[in-house]
């Protein structure tokens, strides 16, 4: 999968801490409501992290959901990352604020299994990003941080939306480092057809699970050390 992507740096940085990480121990799902294709997550970073803090790269999972495999000439991935966000908003009160810098992955010529999770991590997961960005982010904050991530497809006649492709989401375990914000996550409700990862999402588009603790967006966050 690594072997295909463009856009990002694949090679491990050897001085990243895990800041971080809802994905080790926890239990993997994904929503199958539509608009699934851009998410949004709220967290506090943990591992000894201090303002300011450069992150470094990441880890994530998504899912390719049809009736047969489908090849793309291309997958994006859209990242945006927030210094600020409001565990609180609600209604048309916009969730993230202060955007620092955005970033992008993209899988070239890519043959996506039906009904298939494909994650993006470290042959020993947690021990360095699998995907390292061009250059650190730095965030002035620490506490309820904001991330986006946008997923579009490009089958022949240019990147879109395409609700086959989500990103997965984390439940039950709660994170081994760091914590979420709150119990959920965000989805493009009132952006049909997003074609950025800057746009806030709204209050109005949290989501949640009915009887199901740790909900949110499946990622691990690295940082350069303190």
């Amino acid at each position: 999968l690594l072997a295909l992507l463009a856009g990002g740096t694949v090679a491990s940085q050897a001085q990243s801490t895990l800041v971080f990480d809802n994905m080790t121990g926890t239990s993997f799902t994904f929503t199958g409501v539509a608009p699934r294709n851009l998410f949004g997550g709220i967290y506090t970073l943990g591992g000894g992290a201090t303002s300011p803090v450069s992150l470094t790269g990441m880890d994530f999972s998504f899912g390719h959901f049809s009736t047969a495999p489908v090849t793309y000439t291309s997958v994006r991935f859209d990242v945006t990352f927030f210094n600020n966000a409001n565990p609180a908003a609600t209604g048309t009160t916009p969730v993230f604020t202060n955007p620092v810098a955005s970033t992008f992955f993209t899988l070239s010529n890519f043959t996506a299994a039906a009904n298939t999770r494909y994650t993006f991590e470290d042959t020993l997961p947690g021990s360095a990003p699998a995907v390292t960005f061009g250059a650190p982010i730095t965030l002035t904050n620490t506490t309820d941080i904001g991330m986006q991530i946008l997923v579009r497809s490009d089958a022949g006649a240019g990147l879109v939306s395409n609700q086959n492709f989500t990103l997965a989401l984390s439940s039950v375990a709660p994170p081994a480092v760091g914590s979420s914000s709150i119990n959920g996550f965000f989805r493009n409700e009132s952006q049909p057809n997003p074609t950025n990862a800057s746009t806030s999402l709204l209050g109005s588009d949290g989501r949640g699970f009915a009887n199901t603790n740790n909900v949110g967006l499946s990622v691990r966050l690295y940082a350069a050390p303190p």
